[in-house]
């Protein structure tokens, strides 16, 4: 592997926490603009969600760049594990986002499941919320378990 490919995961986590950070602060400014302009002084609860998940998504893409440096894992394992974690994190942080933009306050996952106006039937919506953890748990575990070798 090239000296460039080998650092790529965790160049790729850290650039990622930076979106992630930015994408916080502006839903943040959008939560702001909506406690600001409506009576009751509250945001729609998609608004809240993705301001706090882009935010501790930040700080989570910053863990997971540390742990593929660390990582004892070839290149080519990390870089997959943490591809893999942020498409999560990015596919969460969207699908909140579009919740925002719906206003809507139901939870995601009360019948009828929709994204933004389109109906989605319900398997799709909990295979995907599988998909979710299954990948980002697997993803932090490849990376955790490869930095732990490293180390010891």
């Amino acid at each position: 592997m090239t000296e460039a490919f080998s650092d790529l995961a965790p160049r790729l986590a850290i650039l990622s926490s930076g979106l992630f950070l930015t994408a916080g602060i502006l839903t943040g400014g959008w939560k702001y603009r909506h406690v600001r302009n409506n009576p009751d002084h509250r945001a729609p609860a998609y608004v809240n969600i993705a301001h706090q998940a882009a935010l501790a998504y930040a700080f989570s893409s910053l863990v997971v760049g540390a742990l593929a440096f660390l990582s004892a894992w070839p290149d080519w394992v990390n870089t997959t594990a943490v591809i893999i974690t942020l498409y999560q994190f990015i596919f969460a942080t969207a699908a909140y986002v579009i919740h925002g933009f719906d206003r809507s306050m139901k939870n995601q996952f009360a019948p009828p499941h929709r994204m933004g106006r389109m109906a989605m039937p319900s398997a799709l919506v909990h295979a995907s919320m599988l998909a979710l953890f299954v990948c980002e748990l697997g993803g932090v575990l490849t990376l955790l378990s490869g930095a732990v070798i490293a180390q010891f």
